[in-house]
């Protein structure tokens, strides 16, 4: 993958962020452009920082430090809820995902040879068994609806500007860093390495198609640097399902827990299955990292983290 000159990534304190910024830094030709409320850690010698709101984002933030050509836009940067609680928080979504998405793109000095626009599977309804890129777009929760509005508001700038763009719906990703987030896999962890009881809802039947971090940013430097057309919107998925069950098994061997589990009478949700072909005719294939493999790097971050 060749590329040289600035390169945006908005996000890049979050989850997802955060590990495309570390394979974005190590390319040789690259100054990496970061924009967040507060900087994400140490800054790297090829790294600028500016800090900005999205919200308050203007042109004036790029000007001061000479910006005025663009490789590549990665916006990744938006209020994503911590728990199934925060996914209707109108106030927080509307400023960082729409009006957020908005100032980025009227922000920018240039036109980006690309522009990489993060959004959910969220913008789905839940109708199928099976979802696809076809699948009925009908989101259940503010949060799906304001990245749907974001796909098409960057879709619409993109066509005007003849500027080549990619949409990336994620999954259910894991690995490590996603500790904040009050999903399964981290907080099963933690009760595991705390010597307690794992619980699942309902019976543990339900499914779910896991993806590993590192697999998420392949396939996103792959639509950005290994595609020569613009990705209307592709679901970034492993196309596998596990049970509920089998994945806290699965933590349980990589924690070396023997506690039983405990199941409760919570709804677990509707079973998730994605097909990835076209995730795989669009951005080539490559072979993923093994569900044990990630669970274990999860699972020692979180040792490391304690």
């Amino acid at each position: 993958m060749t590329v040289s000159g600035n390169v945006v990534l908005t996000g890049a304190s979050g989850f997802i962020g955060s590990h495309l910024r570390s394979r974005l830094a190590k390319l040789p030709h690259v100054r990496l452009v970061l924009i967040g409320r507060r900087p994400p850690g140490q800054l790297r010698s090829n790294e600028l920082f500016i800090e900005r709101d999205l919200e308050s984002l203007d042109a004036t933030a790029f000007q001061r430090y000479g910006i005025e050509s663009l490789a590549a836009v990665f916006h990744f940067g938006a209020f994503t809820p911590k728990n199934a609680a925060q996914a209707d928080d109108a106030q927080s979504i509307f400023g960082a995902n729409v009006c957020g998405t908005r100032r980025l793109l009227e922000a920018l000095p240039c036109d980006p040879d690309v522009f990489v626009f993060a959004s959910t599977l969220d913008v789905y309804g839940r109708t199928e068994s099976r979802l696809t890129e076809r699948s009925q777009l009908e989101p259940i929760s503010l949060y799906g609806a304001s990245k749907l509005y974001g796909e098409y508001d960057v879709r619409a700038h993109c066509k005007r500007r003849n500027i080549r763009c990619a949409v990336l719906r994620f999954g259910h990703i894991y690995g490590p860093g996603e500790g904040a987030y009050e999903k399964l896999i981290p907080k099963t962890i933690a009760l595991l390495l705390c010597g307690e009881r794992p619980m699942l809802a309902g019976d543990g039947s339900a499914t779910r198609d896991f993806l590993y971090v590192g697999d998420a940013v392949e396939a996103t430097m792959r639509a950005a640097f290994a595609c020569d057309r613009s990705i209307d919107a592709v679901n970034i998925v492993s196309g596998t399902s596990r049970t509920l069950r089998e994945t806290v098994e699965a933590l349980k061997r990589a924690t070396r827990s023997s506690a039983e589990i405990r199941y409760t009478d919570a709804a677990a949700g509707a079973s998730v299955a994605f097909d990835n072909r076209f995730m795989q005719q669009t951005l080539g294939s490559w072979e993923f990292e093994s569900f044990e493999g990630g669970i274990e790097k999860e699972v020692a971050d979180a040792r490391r983290s304690r």
